[in-house]
């Protein structure tokens, strides 16, 4: 007898919870974790180009999102990402190739998401247009040369130091979205999210741990 109360309790607790769920018209999320730049996975490295430069390289990413659900039940909402995270350097004279360059990512977003839910478990997918905030920092030279001397060719640079660019792009992100309701209006879960750039193409997938408020 026990028992089955217990479990009529429960049944009612995560009804109200998803009742809850659905009379939300805010929602406010915090993500946090794996960046990967995949900008160079699959590419062939051709020679001249540090080889340490092919496959993913890792940094930590953190986003934040705030969305409106609208009348037809889409959430319409903004997002905001930054990420840093260290590359192989690639001078053209192969002189710090051991050094690492670091690149900056501010990505701003809007997006349309559409939730599903089952019980406490809240499946979402959402996507939208983008704008990344492209900034790098790395050591390279004004002039770069050889010089063959005797059959022995000596490279030389001129002006070493430290060069920083930075530049726009556009693109697109594609996210999937998975949340547990603990308790009421609070989801944890985890996140994944696909971004491709114009300019760049295919640039990063994330994984990152999720917190949400939704009121």
């Amino acid at each position: 007898m026990l028992k089955k109360i217990l479990i009529l309790i429960w049944v009612v607790f995560g009804a109200s919870q998803l009742y809850a769920q659905k009379d939300s018209h805010f929602s406010i999320s915090v993500s946090t974790g794996c960046f990967a730049n995949i900008e160079d996975v699959g590419v062939d490295i051709l020679s001249g180009n540090n080889p340490k430069q092919a496959g993913a390289h890792l940094g930590i990413g953190t986003t934040y999102e705030f969305a409106y659900l609208l009348a037809s039940n889409y959430w319409l909402g903004v997002k905001y990402m930054d990420c840093d995270l260290s590359y192989p350097n690639n001078d053209r004279g192969e002189l710090f190739w051991d050094t690492d360059k670091m690149l900056g990512f501010g990505v701003y977003a809007i997006f349309l998401k559409k939730s599903f839910s089952k019980k406490n478990h809240l499946f979402d997918f959402s996507g939208g247009p983008l704008f990344q905030d492209y900034n790098e920092t790395s050591i390279n030279y004004d002039v770069y040369g050889e010089l063959e001397i005797d059959g022995i060719v000596e490279t030389f640079v001129s002006n070493p130091q430290v060069y920083y660019s930075h530049f726009w792009d556009i693109g697109f992100f594609l996210s999937i979205e998975y949340k547990y309701n603990v308790v009421k209006n609070l989801n944890i879960g985890l996140k994944s999210d696909f971004y491709g750039l114009l300019y760049i193409g295919k640039q990063a997938v994330t994984l990152m741990p999720i917190v949400e408020m939704r009121f």
